[in-house]
């Protein structure tokens, strides 16, 4: 048994989890709702071993002895802030329906700032500067129009 400083740790078994996995669709309900429809079952187990022969050590070495590098050659993983990110596609897909309603309203004239229409529009809120720049074009489309009432 490990020991940490602050005294021993309680061992928990994990909870085994079902060995059925599922293919989903998504879908929308009689209310026009986005949500996930089973297609498919599948067996988990039979899945993981499909890729034993590829993660095997003395396979990956044999590789590389026959000179493909491409299995030592991964990109190392980068890690990010999830914070305000959905928690699931339908979450996701809600986001993405609520931009399309705020380009949807949207003046003209802003629209036209705007390279490469809906999809820029989305690439942009995705940077500061994009984020920036939109609220700078939002400002000044707002001071114009007070400026054409005075």
């Amino acid at each position: 048994m490990i020991r940490f400083p602050y005294g021993v740790k309680e061992r928990r078994p994990c909870p085994s989890g079902s060995r059925i996995g599922y293919r989903k669709v998504k879908t929308t309900n009689d209310c026009g709702e986005c949500c996930l429809m089973v297609v498919e079952e599948f067996d988990l187990q039979d899945q993981i071993n499909s890729f034993k022969d590829f993660c095997l050590i003395e396979n990956i070495v044999r590789r590389y002895m026959g000179g493909d590098t491409s299995a030592l050659n991964m990109s190392p993983g980068v890690f990010m802030d999830t914070i305000g990110l959905p928690h699931d596609m339908i979450e996701a897909q809600h986001h993405l329906a609520r931009a399309r309603d705020l380009y949807a309203r949207m003046p003209a004239d802003l629209k036209d700032g705007i390279a490469g229409g809906f999809d820029g529009f989305v690439r942009s809120l995705g940077t500061k500067d994009g984020l920036d720049a939109f609220y700078k074009r939002v400002y000044e489309a707002k001071a114009k129009k007070g400026g054409e009432h005075a």
